[in-house]
Formats: C-alpha cells, structure tokens, sequence
C-alpha cells in the first residue's frame, strides 16, 4: 500500500487547490455511516438501530479481539486507548517471552515491518520492482545466450518477470518525468506568484483591499480577477500576505518532489532491499506496534473501534465491544508475502476473531 501524494497547487495552471479543513457543519455529519437509511433517508449501515435492537431483546456483547493488520496503531489515541489488546499472558518490559510464544514482550500486538535486526523501517519497495530486481540476472544479464536459455527453461517465470518489468519501467520513468515537471512548474507559478505580489504592493489579501487594488489597465483587471479567483479556491489564503501564500506554494511543491523523490530512492531503487536477511530469522520484528507511521493503521481502528457517545471525533462501529490489537504488516510500499503470512498467524494464534487487511497488490509472487 501506498500513500497518496498530494500534488500542489495553484487555480492559476490548472493544479489542485490545497486541501480545507472540514467545517464545523461537515464535522456534525462524522457520523452519518451509522444512519438507518429506513428512518432517515442516509446509506448508512445502520448501527446504532442495531444496537438499540440488541438491547431491547436484553442481549449483551461478548468482547471481540480485532486483528488490524496495517501501518502500525496509534495505541494512545485518546478515542482507542481504552479498547486495545493487551497480552494477559506477557509481563511488560522484562524482555522475556512469558507466554512462550515466540515473541518477546508482545504486549499489544508485533511489528513485523523491519529489517534483520529488528530497526523499523517505513519506506520499501513495490512487488514489481522486487521482481525485477531478481530475474534481471536471469533474464537480462547481457548475456545472450544464457538469457535465451533462461528464458526456455523458466518460460512461466519469465512472463512474470516481463510484466513486472513493464510495470517497473513505467512507474519509475513517470515518477523521474514529473520530478522534473514539479521542478519546472514551481518556477512558473513563482514567477506568477511574484508578478502578483508586485500588484498587491504584499498587502494583505482581505475582500476590501483586493477591491481597492487598481484596475486601470487591462492587466490590472487579469491580475485582480486571478486574485479573486484564487482566494475564492483556497478560502485559507485571506488575510494571508503574497510572501506567505509563496512560502505556502514553495512549500507545497518540495512535499510533490520529496514524494517523487522518495519514489526513486526507494520504491523502484532496485538496489533497496531493507527486508534483507529477515526472513531467515524466527521471531523477526519489535513490539513497537505503532511504527514511523500509523496513519492509516489508526484510521481504519478508529472505524472499528472509536469510544462511541464520548463527543471525541467519530463514533466506531463497534466501540467499546472491540479490543484492536496492532499488527504491523504494511510498509509505505508493498507489503511482503512473508510479512503477511506471519502477521496473519501471529494474530489468529494470540487470540483475533476478525482481521482488517486494507491492502492488496499487482504482484504476489509467495502469496
């Protein structure tokens, strides 16, 4: 799994405006999943009609252990701390295994999202690239002949190979194309941006003084239409100065080249191989169950398992019956077969009934 990079930038060529914080009025609907659309017209899944069904029939909910396979949980959320696992067979921070099962001080889950020597790590590849990266020597090693032969006698492994290099070369040429094109557009929208700024005198940007900038020149009038158009499409911008809103744009565009950066250096680097030597150890990972980053891990816990009624964000689905226990499987990249496999047992053996796996991929060469 990947995460979405969020591209800059400004109406002016046409890009994505920045992204708004949600209202108060679209804070109040947070919990319009919950709806029953038989009662109020909204598809939701109807929870809480189903909860007031239980109750009224006098039953009572049996705590459910909920295996969250992802990018690591936040366990001191304010919303989830009181509904995670806890291991009632490991004493914490003895560095000893105390349930004998394998892993030491395992108290709310395992990380196996790391290198051999159990160090975190965030950054990996995707599966096509890990393909590539292990038939290149096979089937294009310049060697000639030993490719043709290679090709004969692996026929099957070679049309994998052939599709994951396609889909290698593709990703990789398209993030090194646009690290450059966010290069030269940055320095397009500067340039604009600065033009602007000279026509404000880099005053502030409020409804009255935009109407008080001159018009009297037809490109007077442009540059004070594309400045409404702009504060209309990012609402944040008002009152901002054009020196703040181009430290905002400058900043916006070096998160687009990081990302794309971050591409080249690890996602298609068919040199980066931080799983390295990790699979042949037993018991591989940490017990640091929340990693570099827990973002979406948290996410789709708090869907789950949210306290519900407590006035803190969103309701769970399944709040206060749930404990999640964290399982850390997903990389920013693709997960590993490997990691999968262990994380599904680790779970299933320490006592999960239902698994939430958001993830999925192209290539699944050990699947």
């Amino acid at each position: 799994m990947k995460k979405i990079i969020l591209p800059v930038l400004l109406l002016a060529f046409g890009l994505q405006v920045f992204a708004q914080e949600v209202d108060q009025a679209e804070q109040e609907k947070r919990n319009w999943f919950h709806q029953d659309f038989s009662k109020t017209g909204i598809y939701g899944v109807g929870t809480d009609s189903a909860l007031e069904f239980l109750k009224s029939k006098g039953l009572k909910p049996t705590t459910v252990v909920v295996g969250i396979l992802d990018s690591g949980v936040e366990i001191d959320h304010e919303d989830l701390k009181d509904y995670i696992w806890v291991n009632p067979k490991e004493k914490a921070g003895n560095g000893k295994d105390d349930d004998h099962n394998g892993f030491i001080d395992d108290i709310h889950g395992w990380d196996f999202c790391t290198d051999a020597s159990g160090k975190d790590y965030n950054e990996d590849t995707y599966e096509a690239t890990r393909i590539t990266a292990q038939y290149n020597p096979v089937f294009n090693s310049g060697n000639k002949k030993a490719d043709l032969e290679n090709m004969r006698k692996k026929p099957a492994e070679y049309q994998v190979y052939l599709k994951a290099r396609q889909v290698w070369a593709g990703k990789y040429y398209t993030a090194a194309n646009s690290n450059e094109s966010v290069e030269d557009e940055m320095k397009k929208v500067l340039v604009f941006l600065e033009d602007l700024k000279t026509y404000t005198r880099n005053g502030k940007l409020t409804d009255e003084y935009v109407k008080s900038l001159p018009e009297t020149t037809e490109e007077d009038q442009a540059k004070k239409e594309k400045i409404q158009v702009i504060l209309a499409k990012n609402p944040d911008f008002t009152g901002m100065t054009m020196d703040e809103i181009i430290s905002k744009a400058k900043e916006q565009f070096e998160k687009g080249k990081e990302g794309y950066g971050d591409d080249l250096k690890y996602s298609f680097n068919l040199e980066y191989n931080p799983a390295e030597g990790k699979f042949d150890k037993k018991g591989y990972g940490n017990n640091e169950v929340e990693g570099p980053d827990a973002f979406h891990g948290t996410h789709v816990s708090g869907i789950i398992a949210a306290a519900r009624g407590n006035g803190i964000g969103m309701d769970g689905i399944a709040g206060g019956v749930v404990k999640i226990m964290s399982v850390r499987t997903v990389p920013d990249g693709d997960e590993r077969d490997e990691d999968v496999a262990n994380a599904i047992r680790y779970a299933v053996d320490n006592g999960a009934k239902v698994l939430n796996m958001s993830f999925g991929k192209s290539f699944s060469p050990k699947k």
